[in-house]
């Protein structure tokens, strides 16, 4: 009880510091205005949700679904059971609608206010907070790159885009560590409570949240040592910090246990999710992974974390390894956040999917908060003058590209942003039109081979997704593609020839096409995923199909079977393939 009220009665001096009102109001000000303008952006597009925003979209939908039968009900087991019921807090809080704009709208705006939110709880330390440094560094990581990337399109690089629940779990794990740091410093049940169910709340949205919990005990465990500095006997001597880190273990003991008890008792952790998480991973790093070199690398981190955030926690990190007690215990932790994301990013993952490490790094970031305002404060007074400007300018630039009607694109190209929506408004016209061709039909269901998923073919696997799933009265769409995640990627021809449409971004420059067509040797996927665009790209009537689409994607339809078969046959025998292609695709 006592604790509680010292927490409570820091939280009203907080908020009757006339100072920080001010900070406060001008924070709430930008909140509002940045919002307003993501909101706009996120109203106008027409995409909805495809592929992985999809799943969370159908995780919403079938949670709504079961809430609405007013039965008891395991919301781990709803499918997708890959997709854990956390999802939903961002996804779709308040009720199931078929409009998607406002759920784009969380997944760009809530991560924002959720790490304005860490950074403050990482750094506030009642009346000797510099609130104008502390929330300088707020605005700092609220304006990485990776928090505005609308649109995935072909002019803008990006990392990520709207729909995604990777920001939003960066957002959740920001709040845990921060709360958990935070609570040893004060000796808070409160901000220990915090932390500890945001850390297991990250594992209800994403698996690797389960790391996030084992750093966050980790961090617990370091910040206690470091407080008692490292000297056990301290705790025998301090019976306040024993009873706070004794309650606080046996708090988080609690909240984990339930936690995992409720994924491992279900499909979310069953032995096929599991099973099948581990071949897509081992899919992606045969098939798609991106050899490590430098000038990807830091692209990767320009496009995520951005240069400004980097450089303040690389700067931090020497500080706190610097400083002696609390400090090297945060360089430490924050180390260990690094180290970890870092091994799942780059040895089980995939070096362009950074978005997988953007949780450890803020993570990291906010351990060292308090180690980035010593440096501000002590430093001398035009060296703070330049940090702030520095620290500021990029999530000021982005602000304002925000309000611009049409923000230019060497702008964004420069801070790393992607401010695009309803890029492909008439490839979803003519996705519609697909669907109402085959509702006129009475086409009961249709098959439809993906090339590629350029983003314009994304757009039109969307919308047949969306839409079908939706109104039931539409054909059943059996979409396919050359890789499943569960099989070696390779285009197979047998289902080729039993689907219906194939879609692709074509390779319209006639020079590069036959430059494709020419090179007899496929040696790796990328090379056959290539020759595939190129060889339909120049696919005319006499080889069984028509062109029923032309825009940012091309739509063939199969008019004649035994024209197309013949010419799928005549493709196997002009090149030299590789042997997985060979297994898959035996002679006829």
């Amino acid at each position: 009880m006592k604790e509680n009220n010292r927490f409570l009665l820091g939280l009203f001096w907080e908020c009757s510091n006339w100072r920080l009102l001010l900070v406060v109001l001008a924070v709430f000000t930008w909140c509002l205005g940045v919002g307003w303008a993501i909101w706009s952006y996120a109203a106008a597009e027409v995409e909805p949700p495809g592929f992985d925003p999809f799943s969370y979209f159908a995780k919403a939908f079938y949670f709504w679904e079961a809430v609405g039968q007013r039965k008891l009900f395991n919301p781990f087991n709803l499918p997708p059971s890959s997709r854990p019921p956390g999802t939903v807090v961002m996804s779709y809080p308040f009720g199931m609608t078929s409009s998607f704009q406002s759920y784009y709208f969380r997944s760009i705006f809530l991560p924002i206010l959720l790490l304005l939110t860490a950074a403050y709880i990482a750094g506030a330390d009642g009346r000797k907070t510099p609130y104008g440094l502390l929330f300088t560094l707020a605005f700092a990581l609220a304006g990485m790159p990776a928090l505005y990337q609308f649109q995935a399109n072909e002019t803008l690089p990006a990392i990520g885009f709207w729909g995604l629940e990777d920001n939003f779990f960066a957002g959740i794990a920001g709040i845990a560590i921060a709360s958990t740091t935070r609570s040893v410093r004060t000796t808070s049940k409160a901000w220990a409570v915090v932390g500890a169910s945001s850390a297991a709340l990250s594992f209800l949205i994403k698996p690797t949240g389960l790391m996030v919990m084992g750093l966050v005990a980790i961090t617990w465990g370091m910040f206690i040592a470091g407080r008692i500095e490292w000297n056990p006997v301290r705790l025998v001597r301090e019976p306040e910090v024993r009873r706070f880190a004794l309650w606080g273990t046996v708090l988080g003991l609690m909240m984990y246990c339930i936690a995992l008890a409720a994924a491992f008792s279900s499909a979310y952790f069953s032995p096929e999710n599991m099973s099948y998480a581990s071949s897509a991973l081992a899919v992606l790093r045969k098939d798609f992974a991106t050899s490590i070199q430098l000038n990807v690398l830091l692209e990767v981190l320009r496009l995520s974390f951005g240069y400004v955030v980097l450089s303040g926690l690389a700067i931090a990190l020497i500080t706190a390894t610097i400083i002696r007690g609390g400090g090297r215990a945060a360089a430490v932790c924050a180390s260990l956040c690094l180290v970890a994301g870092c091994w799942f990013w780059i040895l089980q993952a995939d070096l362009v999917q950074i978005r997988y490490f953007l949780p450890f790094g803020v993570m990291a970031f906010l351990i060292l908060v308090p180690q980035l305002l010593y440096l501000l404060q002590r430093g001398p007074a035009f060296v703070r003058v330049i940090s702030v400007i520095l620290l500021l300018l990029p999530t000021a630039m982005v602000s304002v590209l925000l309000f611009l009607p049409h923000p230019p694109l060497v702008m964004q190209r420069s801070l790393g942003v992607n401010l695009s929506s309803a890029v492909y408004r008439e490839e979803v016209q003519q996705s519609e039109a697909f669907l109402s061709i085959l509702r006129h039909r009475q086409a009961k269901a249709a098959a439809v081979y993906l090339l590629d998923l350029s983003p314009p073919v994304r757009n039109f696997a969307a919308v047949l997704v969306y839409e079908t799933f939706l109104d039931k009265s539409l054909p059943r769409i059996n979409i396919l593609l050359s890789w499943d995640w569960q099989r070696p990627s390779v285009f197979r021809l047998k289902d080729l020839s039993n689907t219906h449409y194939v879609a692709f971004k074509p390779i319209r420059d006639v020079a590069a096409r036959e430059a494709i067509l020419q090179s007899v040797d496929i040696a790796t996927y990328a090379t056959e995923t290539q020759l595939m665009l190129a060889w339909f790209s120049q696919l005319t009537s006499k080889e069984g199909v028509s062109v029923i689409a032309d825009v940012g994607f091309r739509l063939l339809e199969i008019t004649n079977q035994a024209l197309f078969d013949g010419a799928l046959q005549k493709l196997r025998r002009a090149y030299n393939w590789r042997e997985v292609f060979l297994v898959a695709n035996p002679e006829p």
